[in-house]
């Protein structure tokens, strides 16, 4: 028997003796944890989403500075030719030349609501980016444990499917030994050719899906050269049916990442329509001002002459948009329109929480009953065999009857693990939907 064979059937005959720590595969899988832990530090996906948080907050803070003062200024140097009409100098046509400067400082004093708005908004941003993150991470997380687990099961059914290809070899030469003394038809041969080729192709699926989780796996950890070994399958015992309920329920009651990430973006919607319907208003603002420029001065000799000239001045001013030919009012329709689309879409994640929790919590009652029926189908094959083996032992029966009934006793282990696989993966889905992606 091949190593790899042998070690992977021994690990699945351990998975029935085994107890679990617990339904979680991480509780179950030291290396599945320590995975999540590489994805929750390396995953560049949820470093994309930390972006989105810290630019929320980046919006935060500008909006908490608008109150703060603001300095502006300019300067230009420029050449201005001009004529007087109706002047008394000699000289109607002048050209100057000189410079022309400006510091400003103002100070914001009432702006209707109009910061409040914004911080509302950035507020509004970051909780739908926060819920967003946890949304992914979640989902990534799910996927990773799904990965893992199908992988681990990839590879017990491609021993299973090589225990078989083995067994076909077996009975393939003992065939021809037989065909060659004239004990036996052609037919058993091709028979025996026929069961060789369809385990092969079972041992190249599960091979391929064994590569496919990997990749998958590399993919989510963002870690190119992992190679998870292949651990014990614990056996599973079903939680209690009240317990399952209880899961299943709080899944459903609490909103979905979707669903706190749309009512984040509506948030930042109406408080955008708040602050629109601030803009048109008088905005007062404290403002000093400091100039330099040039003017033109009487001097004897009836000319002009220009000088520099320095002032200051210090006061309150208002000032707003007395008709903008109806935008804000487009915009405030547009963004009442956006809300309610916003409002569909929050409805539409939480019905489809509920459905999605609903297939989730049927999929571990399947699973459930699989893992019984199984088991019983499991405990019968295993007595059939003890009885089998007796009969061997007195020549009752030939040797390849026991041998194909051992190949299904394992296919039925298989069977079984794979209900218990798909019983845990449902429970942790069950378990991350029931847990409050935010704190309060």
């Amino acid at each position: 028997m091949r190593p790899l064979r042998s070690i992977l059937l021994s690990l699945i005959i351990a998975a029935c003796t085994c107890n679990a720590a617990g339904l979680l595969p991480e509780d179950n899988f030291p290396a599945l944890r320590e995975l999540l832990d590489q994805f929750e530090a390396n995953s560049p996906v949820l470093r994309n989403e930390a972006g989105r948080i810290e630019e929320g907050r980046a919006g935060l803070e500008a909006a908490n500075r608008i109150r703060r003062p603001r300095v502006n200024s300019f300067y230009r140097i420029q050449g201005q030719y001009e004529t007087r009409f109706n002047s008394e100098a000699d000289n109607i046509n002048n050209f100057d030349f000189g410079p022309f400067a400006s510091v400003n400082l103002s100070l914001p004093l009432f702006l209707w609501g109009e910061v409040e708005a914004r911080k509302d908004a950035a507020e509004g941003r970051i909780e739908s980016a926060t819920a967003w993150t946890a949304h992914r991470a979640m989902q990534l997380r799910q996927e990773l444990r799904r990965n893992f687990v199908e992988y681990q099961l990839a590879m017990y059914a491609a021993a299973v499917a090589e225990e078989g290809m083995e067994y076909a070899r077996r009975k393939e030469e003992a065939i021809r030994a037989m065909l060659d003394k004239g004990q036996t038809a052609r037919q058993n041969l091709y028979e025996a050719q026929l069961f060789a080729q369809e385990r092969q192709e079972e041992y190249d699926d599960a091979m391929a899906r064994a590569g496919n989780c990997l990749d998958n796996m590399r993919e989510i950890c963002a870690m190119p050269r992992l190679m998870p070994g292949v651990a014990p399958f614990p056996g599973l015992g079903p939680l209690p049916v009240e317990l399952l309920e209880r899961i299943c329920s709080e899944a459903v009651s609490s909103p979905s990442g979707e669903e706190l990430s749309l009512r984040g973006e509506l948030e930042t919607e109406q408080a955008f329509w708040r602050e629109l319907q601030a803009r048109n208003k008088p905005k007062i603002e404290a403002v000093a001002s400091t100039n330099l420029d040039y003017v033109d001065e009487y001097r004897v000799g009836g000319n002009y002459e220009n000088v520099t000239r320095v002032y200051s001045w210090l006061g309150i001013q208002a000032n707003w948009t007395i008709y903008d030919s109806g935008m804000v009012k487009t915009e405030q329709r547009a963004s009442t329109a956006r809300q309610r689309r916003l409002e569909a879409r929050m409805d539409e994640a939480r019905l489809r929480r509920a459905k999605e929790a609903s297939s989730i919590a049927r999929e571990a009652r399947l699973n459930m009953s699989r893992m019984q029926t199984r088991a019983t189908r499991l405990d019968m094959l295993e007595a059939s065999v003890k009885l089998m083996e007796a009969q061997l032992a007195d020549n009752l029966i030939p040797a390849n009857d026991l041998f194909q009934r051992k190949l299904d006793l394992e296919r039925t282990r298989l069977e079984l693990v794979r209900a218990e696989a798909a019983y845990m993966l449902a429970i942790a889905a069950l378990e991350e939907m029931a847990k409050p992606l935010l704190e309060k």
